[in-house]
């Protein structure tokens, strides 16, 4: 039982990932199609600025989701190499962040 609940958070967790990055290049592409029409800019910044929300939204509840992972490793629930690949995990979760 509990395999198949760390795979269907593992799942959960790159399902979110996706969806998180998907809403942000979709945001990207509503801005990138609306510069040159300013018309158009102010009929979609409504939609454009929802999107981001709702893509930082998603991607903040990862970002805490795994804090919480690192704080109960750090606790001693688990090993001492699988609180090492958690702190590589949330440090590359953190550069990506930090580079959108």
């Amino acid at each position: 039982m509990a395999i198949r609940a760390r795979k269907l958070r593992r799942f959960a967790a790159q399902l979110l990932t996706l969806l998180g990055v998907g809403l942000l290049l979709m945001s990207l592409a509503l801005l990138a199609k609306t510069t040159q029409n300013s018309e158009q800019f102010g009929r979609l910044l409504p939609w454009i600025f929802g999107i981001n929300l709702t893509g930082a939204s998603v991607l903040l509840v990862l970002i805490v989701a795994n804090l919480v992972r690192l704080a109960r490793e750090y606790r001693g629930e688990f090993g001492p190499e699988r609180q090492l690949a958690a702190q590589q995990q949330l440090h590359q979760l953190m550069q990506a962040t930090s580079a959108s």
